[in-house]
């Protein structure tokens, strides 16, 4: 019987050369789609990091980040309350204004009593945002230790005896009771009337500007940095 030989499957070297080519041409493209992939995430990377930079700044001596909550955006700013060495704890501060950009005049050092007034002139007073900066206000300085007593007041006599309210001037300031009074002015300001007394001028009812304002003088000062 006659063998049948098998024809030999050896690939001539021309076909070899085509197929390494194609092979390559394929590992390029490969190459080059991941390099793409990796320079779109990197890129996607770098912008959200950036953005979320832009979101954290150094003012008046503490860290601020922006945050939003729904459709309010505040600026977030936390420090430590230190008294007589001691630390009491930390202060969550939020504010509705950029710190950066409330650049309301400040023309004092601050210094607070055991007991401290807010008095209102009642135009003052009758501003929608009263309320809001008398509380932001109050639970500020209530936060350090050696302050006793935050209470509210007006600065009209008159107003004071008709609504049965406390009656603050800075004629009722003393070296145990300080007096902030809030008033509206043609521009928002801030500064001291006479020992013991401050006065805050809220212009056009700009009164949590002016509040914040206030607040960031005070932090400033403690931090011993100019704003």
């Amino acid at each position: 019987m006659t063998k049948v030989k098998k024809k030999s499957k050896k690939r001539n070297p021309k076909q070899k050369s085509k197929e390494k080519k194609f092979l390559q041409k394929e590992d390029k493209q490969l190459i080059w789609f991941f390099a793409i992939i990796a320079i779109i995430f990197i890129g996607f990377l770098g912008a959200y990091f950036y953005v979320q930079s832009l979101k954290k700044f150094e003012y008046a001596g503490i860290s601020f980040k922006e945050e939003k909550y729904g459709n309010l955006k505040f600026y977030h700013g936390r420090f430590p309350i230190i008294y007589d060495g001691v630390l009491y704890g930390y202060y969550n501060l939020y504010l509705r204004n950029d710190p950066r950009k409330n650049n309301i005049s400040i023309n004092t050092k601050f210094s607070f009593n055991k007991k401290i007034i807010f008095s209102l002139e009642p135009a003052a007073g009758n501003c929608y945002e009263a309320s809001l900066a008398q509380v932001e206000l109050g639970k500020f300085l209530r936060i350090f230790p050696w302050v006793r007593e935050v209470e509210g007041a007006v600065n009209d006599e008159e107003i004071a005896k008709a609504m049965n309210l406390s009656y603050a001037t800075c004629e009722h300031a003393n070296e145990n009771q300080t007096i902030i009074i809030v008033r509206k002015s043609d521009y928002p300001s801030i500064g001291k009337e006479k020992e013991n007394c401050y006065y805050i001028n809220v212009g056009n009812c700009e009164n949590v500007k002016a509040a914040e304002r206030f607040i960031i003088g005070v932090i400033a000062q403690i931090n011993n940095v100019k704003v």
